[in-house]
């Protein structure tokens, strides 16, 4: 644990001071409005309050403990007690992650949906009706509240654990842009707005640093194929990054090498074992189990029962009930639990547009419909792409997890292009990583681990 704690709090350092010094050296792109991140009181470090004579100065460590503890929460946002935040959950899961194709599936509901809000800041009319009932908010007024809770509840960089969302707003340098609508973004969603020469390699280059930086160089690989044509007027950019410790590790010394059963013939896979009471809950398709974070959120791991694909678990409302409301699970039961979960590290590319145009967003997209009008008075502009990638790796020491959206938006000229018991997870399985406040910040499927 105190080796997880060392590298959380060194990445902690490193996301602070990226933040803050990223595009000091890039003379080639001008920031309109820098971002400033909310203060994380650092948990405090038990070696920072060894006394000389090697006793523990255990009155100055309580209180320093206290103080980081009564600065942890901030206005939680309670996913069980959202019903339009579990609507969205259910809809864009049901979209990205139903498809029975045989291949590993993860997205970031979160991210999205922060993403989409920024969309809903730049956009009027029809066309930001449509992103708030996808979203849904009954006003601007109300997603934008929401939105910034999300933020803040999800939010935390103290020493102990990282999960950080971050946004950004790449614009070209010879258009007019409405400093309000920048103001917004920044105040509320901690975005920091950027000119530059669009299609510039440059430029192109700042945008891929930034996704690969902001997610801990987890989604390095896929940011270098992100790209903003030179017909591009406006880019929004939305990134989460995660990393935290289980609270109890598992050994690496139990961890062998077992049998996955995936999709298209048995794979080898790492598998990682432990034994513990824990709370086993089932339904009459699945058996599920939480570990515990040390952000105090879960990642869940739920088994659907033979015969029943991963991918049909998102169709219903019964994996958002359980994760929303464990407390209130009927089918569950304390046992000794003999865990066999398989080390993975799964990653997704998405287009998002065909899921959006299904949900009912379809404005943005054309040209003669779209309104983009509270940021520019730009003609005929329409979302061109909305990419969404996404990666999770587990092991021995925990979480590790990170997650981008990028939206472009075009101009005219250019065309858009397209008791004791058993718990083994040794064939597909589902997955929700979920925050303090039960909001699910990752989810996916494991049809193969490791792939």
């Amino acid at each position: 644990m105190m080796k997880m704690m060392k590298k959380l709090m060194g990445l902690a350092l490193v996301v602070s001071v990226f933040f803050t010094g990223i595009f000091a050296s890039c003379g080639n792109a001008e920031e309109i409005f820098e971002a400033e991140y909310p203060f994380a009181y650092p948990m405090p470090d038990q070696a920072d309050y060894l006394l000389e004579n090697g006793e523990f100065d255990y009155d100055a460590y309580d209180k320093a403990y206290e103080k980081w503890a009564e600065t942890d929460r901030n206005d939680p946002l309670l996913f069980a007690g959202d019903e339009q935040l579990s609507a969205y959950f259910k809809s864009i899961s049901k979209e990205m992650l139903t498809a029975k194709d045989q291949k590993n599936k993860v997205i970031s509901p979160v991210n999205i949906y922060l993403a989409l809000s920024m969309l809903s800041e730049i956009t009027d009319g029809g066309t930001r009706d449509e992103i708030l009932n996808v979203l849904g908010a009954d006003s601007i007024e109300s997603l934008r509240y929401r939105a910034n809770r999300i933020f803040l509840s999800v939010y935390k960089n103290d020493g102990q654990t990282v999960s950080v969302p971050a946004s950004s707003v790449w614009l070209r340098n010879d258009m007019e842009y409405k400093k309000d609508a920048l103001s917004i973004l920044a105040d509320k969603y901690f975005a920091s707005s950027f000119s530059g020469e669009m299609g510039s390699d440059a430029y192109n280059q700042m945008i891929r640093k930034w996704l690969a930086d902001q997610t801990g160089g987890l989604l390095k690989e896929q940011a270098e194929k992100i790209s903003l044509d030179p017909e591009t007027v406006i880019a929004l950019a939305s990134s989460l990054y995660f990393k935290a410790g289980w609270s109890s590790e598992f050994s690496k010394a139990n961890t062998k090498t077992d049998i996955f059963h995936a999709p298209l013939g048995d794979v080898p896979g790492e598998f990682m074992y432990k034994s513990s009471t824990d709370t086993y809950y089932w339904s009459d398709r699945f058996g599920a189990v939480a570990l515990p974070m040390t952000n105090g959120g879960r990642m869940w791991i739920v088994l659907p029962d033979e015969g029943t694909a991963a991918e049909s678990l998102f169709e219903s409302d019964e994996i958002q009930n359980l994760i929303k409301s464990p407390a209130e699970w009927e089918n569950k039961k304390r046992l000794i639990v003999h865990k066999a979960i398989p080390k993975f590290d799964v990653a997704g590319e998405n287009d998002l547009i065909g899921a959006l145009r299904n949900l009912g967003v379809m404005s943005v997209f054309d040209k003669n419909t779209s309104d983009f009008s509270p940021l520019t008075d730009i003609p005929e502009l329409s979302v061109s792409k909305v990419q969404h990638d996404a990666r999770v790796k587990i092991d021995e020491e925990g979480v590790e997890a990170a997650a981008y959206t990028v939206i472009t938006v075009l101009a005219a000229s250019m065309r858009p292009p397209e008791e004791e018991m058993e718990f083994v997870a040794d064939r597909p399985f589902a997955f929700v990583i979920t925050s303090q406040d039960n909001l699910p910040l990752f989810s996916g499927i494991v049809n193969e681990p490791e792939k």
